[in-house]
């Protein structure tokens, strides 16, 4: 079990990720409860159930399992979507990855920073290539993300890039 401490947001400029080898991501949800996710995602090779269970407003307790390629298979049978993203390693103390989406989610490009502890996320300086933060919106967290359609996608995402490019 570990427990999980982040901030999400939209980027000005992305930087050169030309020499860092992402990792792919197929996320699928099986309950998209935000307070008690689960969810089974293919992460690289490897095959992993996990649980998100809301402890405060800026933590989450995680519990994850390795399960069997036919675990996974059997339990994605009844998820309606699917979260596509690749994961670029920027950073590692703090942790700080670029994820880019893909299929009816691609247009979204995050920065997401893991902390150690709530200090660490109180005393985060953010850089300058960093845009608006979007920790708590339908575009920071993946099971708020996984309830929208295409359109709905597409337009929260417009309006959340207007408001980046207007305080600009």
């Amino acid at each position: 079990m570990s427990k999980e401490i982040e901030r999400k947001y939209l980027i000005k400029q992305v930087p050169n990720l030309k020499n860092i080898k992402p990792i792919r991501y197929e996320r699928y949800y099986i309950n998209d409860n935000i307070d008690n996710q689960i969810r089974v995602q293919k992460k690289a090779d490897k095959f992993i159930l996990e649980i998100k269970t809301k402890v405060s407003d800026i933590e989450y307790k995680k519990e994850k399992q390795e399960i069997t390629e036919q675990e996974f298979l059997k339990l994605i049978k009844d998820c309606k979507r699917l979260i596509i993203r690749d994961s670029y390693l920027i950073n590692e103390k703090p942790n700080i990855t670029i994820k880019i989406y893909h299929g009816i989610y691609k247009g979204l490009i995050r920065v997401e920073v893991e902390f150690n502890n709530e200090y660490e996320y109180s005393n985060f300086e953010i850089p300058k290539w960093f845009g608006k933060d979007i920790t708590d919106t339908e575009l920071g967290m993946d099971a708020r993300l996984i309830k929208l359609d295409r359109g709905d996608f597409l337009e929260i995402l417009r309006k959340e890039e207007e408001n980046e490019d207007s305080k600009i």
